[in-house]
This record gives structure tokens, sequence and C-alpha cells, in this order.
């Protein structure tokens, strides 16, 4: 959880008071080309991604099988699935050959993929709902806080 949070800081500028402006500067940056263009070689990537809601680039990825991966903004860090049910479920999904195949090109590129467990812990992020101050999940503070 160290890394991830030091990640968030960096990206948001701070825990407390973040600055959500980062994710359209990274988006813009397109840190993950190279691991794009390596997956469009052998599957047909649809970006879906949606800055209003999301802090990850959220590609659909089509070969044989159908997988979504998403790209977290704020660091090198990485969810996918065979469904948006199965996010937060072990990752049995990924056992297929293609899901191999996916998991070993996006971390010949460096990302570290982030486990069920892992994306339900509290970071160091803070959101505030009215007067309450709530920490964010890994998963919210990484790719998807549409749900706050």
């Amino acid at each position: 959880m160290e890394v991830v949070n030091a990640a968030i800081v960096a990206a948001y500028g701070s825990a407390t008071k973040p600055h959500y402006g980062f994710s359209l500067r990274a988006y813009n940056r397109r840190p993950y080309q190279a691991l794009v263009d390596a997956l469009a070689r052998d599957y047909v990537l649809e970006d879906s991604t949606d800055l209003n809601y999301e802090v990850a680039f959220t590609y659909a990825v089509r070969g044989q099988e159908a997988h979504y991966l998403l790209l977290s903004l704020v660091g090198p860090f990485y969810v996918l699935y065979r469904s948006f049910a199965e996010v937060k479920t072990p990752a049995k999904q990924l056992d297929t050959e293609e899901g191999k195949a996916i998991v070993q090109v996006v971390e010949r590129h460096g990302l570290t993929r982030l486990d069920p467990i892992v994306l339900q812990q509290r970071t160091c992020l803070e959101h505030r709902a009215g007067r309450a101050t709530v920490l964010m999940t890994v998963w919210e503070a990484l790719f998807d806080y549409s749900q706050l």
C-alpha cells in the first residue's frame, strides 16, 4: 500500500486536498501508448475512457474472448477482467490463454496488476461527502470514482 499511496500523493498533489486536473494532463500525455500499440497488433481495442468518472484509460480488448483493461492514470497499475461484475472477484477469469497473454504484454510494459483484495483497501486519499470525510478505496483512487 505504500507504493499505491505514494503514487496517489504524487498524482493528486495531496491526499487531503486532491487536485483532479492531473487526470486530463496524464490522459493527453498518453503514457501507455507503447502498450496500447503492442496490444493493438493482436487484438481489437476500443477506448471507452470517461474522465468525468474514471482515473484510468478503459479499453475493451477483443480477440477470441472479450477482456476489459483499465490502466491507471495515477501510476503504473492495472486491472484486467472479463466483465464488470468480475472486477472485485478473484482473477480466475484470467486463466485462459488469451487472458494470460494480455497480462504478459501489460506486465512487460512495467505495470502492476492489483488483485480484488487490494482494490477494496482504503488509501490515504480523502473524499469529502458533505461534512463527512472518507478514505477512498484503491479502486476509487486509481480507477473509478463514479460511485462516490
